[in-house]
């Protein structure tokens, strides 16, 4: 498994050369700070990942609302700039990242994006085939569109004709959503509970 920091140090060349696995078990400790952060304020709060010469710590903290929260830094400002992480509202549970999340990452540069929900860790690792991802913003949106209008047909199905089965759960269309949009713009994604260790997930 190879070193968060040496992984970061430049992007993969392809998705099909990013690792089975990213460890970030020695960020955890921060990254519940930022959470309980969270739990005080009732908003959205983030941090920025940066190099500190010997390994990747959390920087500029920053409060958003309860619906966002945007970095105080990017790629393009200083070389030691990797990544963002943000925690979502404990009433906001959610698997993965939102459309919002995915277009923040595409158009901050950032090498690794996490989000983090109390109970889980998810990650978005860019790869050189994010290269055109501002091209396809578009096509996101459209993607997140039609996954709008599969999610009201579930919870539809879900609520009033239980009897019937949907063709996704709610799970499966996160999930779903996330290979197809991680796909699209040369993204990996990768989730795991709270100790840090995070498993590809996809193709």
């Amino acid at each position: 498994m190879p070193d968060i920091r040496t992984l970061l140090a430049k992007t993969v060349p392809r998705r099909r050369d990013a690792p089975p696995t990213l460890d970030i078990t020695f960020l955890m400790p921060e990254i519940r700070s930022l959470w309980q952060k969270h739990l005080r304020t009732n908003v959205e709060t983030g941090a920025c990942l940066a190099d500190n010469g010997v390994g990747v710590s959390l920087v500029n903290h920053t409060f958003g609302t309860q619906t966002g929260v945007s970095p105080r830094c990017s790629s393009e400002e200083h070389a030691a700039h990797l990544g963002f992480i943000h925690v979502h509202p404990s009433a906001d549970y959610m698997i993965g990242f939102s459309d919002v999340d995915y277009r923040s990452t595409v158009l901050s540069g950032d090498r690794l994006s996490l989000v983090y929900n109390g109970e889980q860790v998810f990650a978005l690792l860019r790869t050189d085939e994010a290269a055109t991802a501002h091209a396809r913003l578009s096509e996101l949106e459209r993607l997140w569109a039609n996954a709008s209008s599969e999610a009201s047909l579930v919870s539809h199905l879900y609520g009033q004709v239980r009897s019937i089965e949907p063709v996704f759960s709610p799970t499966q269309l996160l999930c779903w959503i996330n290979d197809a949009s991680s796909a699209l713009l040369g993204f990996v994604w990768y989730g795991g509970v709270g100790d840090g260790l995070l498993i590809r997930q996809g193709k």
